[in-house]
Formats: C-alpha cells, sequence, structure tokens
C-alpha cells in the first residue's frame, strides 16, 4: 500500500482493502472498517465523506501505487526482456492480491467508477506505449511494430494465466512462465541458446 504523512489515514485505507478483498464493497460496513483499522468513526469521518469516498480513495491509492511500481522497474539499468518479466510478475501478484473480480466488483458498486477506471487505463496504456517506443529507439524492441500491437499481445497472454486446465499441463508454474516468456519474445521459432532461460544475461 502507499503510505501517505497520515498513520490513521493509512490504517483506514489498509483495514478497508484487506475487508473489501475478502467480502467485496458492499457487505463491508464502515463500523468493521473502523474496527479492523482500530480508530473511532469520528477519525474515519475526518478523512472520507461515507463509504463510497473511501472506496474511491482505496483504488486511487492503488492505482497510484501501480504507477509508482512501474516507474521504479523502467528506471532499472537492467534489459527490455528483464522489465517486462517484471510487469507481468507485478501483473500476477496484483491479480492473486484483489481476485479476478475486483474491478467488476467495485464498478457495480460504483456504477459511476467506470468512468474513472477507463481513464486511468488508458493513462497506463499510454505509458506502456511511450515506454516501448523508448525501447524501439534503442533497438531492443522492433522498430516496424506497432506498440498497441503488443499490449494486445500481452494482455491475451495474461489470459493463458487463468488458464487452470493449460497450467495444469506444465510440470511447474515457473515451465509455463518460461513457455509465456520465450513465446512473447521468440514466437515459434527457436530461442538463442544463451537465452534459452527467457532471460538476458
Amino acid at each position: 500500500m502507499k503510505k501517505t504523512n497520515s498513520p490513521k489515514y493509512d490504517q483506514i485505507i489498509e483495514a478497508a482493502l484487506e475487508l473489501f478483498r475478502k467480502h467485496g464493497f458492499k457487505k463491508v460496513t464502515v463500523e468493521e472498517i473502523c474496527k479492523n483499522a482500530e480508530v473511532s468513526k469520528m477519525t474515519f469521518y475526518k478523512f472520507f465523506k461515507n463509504k463510497p469516498d473511501l472506496v474511491d480513495k482505496v483504488w486511487e491509492n492503488q492505482f497510484e501505487l501501480g504507477m509508482q511500481q512501474f516507474e521504479e522497474i523502467e528506471k532499472m539499468d537492467i534489459p527490455f526482456t528483464k522489465k517486462i518479466q517484471m510487469f507481468l510478475k507485478l501483473k500476477e501478484e496484483n491479480t492473486k492480491k484483489f481476485g479476478p473480480g475486483f474491478v467488476e466488483d467495485y464498478i457495480e458498486f460504483m456504477p459511476e467508477f467506470l468512468k474513472t477506471y477507463s481513464t486511468q487505463y488508458n493513462i497506463a496504456m499510454q505509458r506502456f506505449q511511450d515506454f516501448i517506443k523508448v525501447h524501439q529507439e534503442k533497438g531492443e524492441v522492433r522498430a516496424d511494430m506497432r506498440p498497441e500491437f503488443f499490449l494486445k499481445v500481452v494482455a491475451k497472454l495474461m489470459e493463458l494465466a487463468q488458464d487452470k486446465e493449460l497450467i495444469e499441463s506444465y510440470d511447474s508454474l515457473k515451465d509455463f512462465a518460461l513457455e509465456v516468456n520465450n513465446f512473447m519474445y521468440y514466437g515459434i521459432m527457436p530461442a538463442p541458446e544463451d537465452k534459452s532461460s527467457g532471460e538476458n544475461e
């Protein structure tokens, strides 16, 4: 969770997020959140107008944290392939953390959130496209490939990570991840021997 300068605020956000993951947005009450955060309702209403306002702040916090993590990876002095692996790992961890229905549940609870989500998604995708273009200029990505196409491919590969039957056909999750990684970079062509692990040394 992204920390602020207010410990009480952070406690409420963290407690709410934990409860929302377990029970969804609708079932959790302000009283339960306060109890879990060990704060009074007076303190809660000092920071938030109501539960929908809290839900909005929870999502904003997670979006900002995600963008912060993206920037940290982006600035690392490591090969492009390593960065992509870290992005995929981060995406996988967040999916496990929140569950596949997190966004759907959010939109059902607050239909007006769909506009916010679309805006944030477009911001994230634009940042990723800019990231691809930078590495195209460095010669680490095919110059003739459209960044939009790469984003779609990544999205489809991430969908495969939810296919339990496919995953179970591999000896381990690591083997499956390596398959996805190698297919992303080499397609159906053999991976170079010095990159058989799917990583640049």
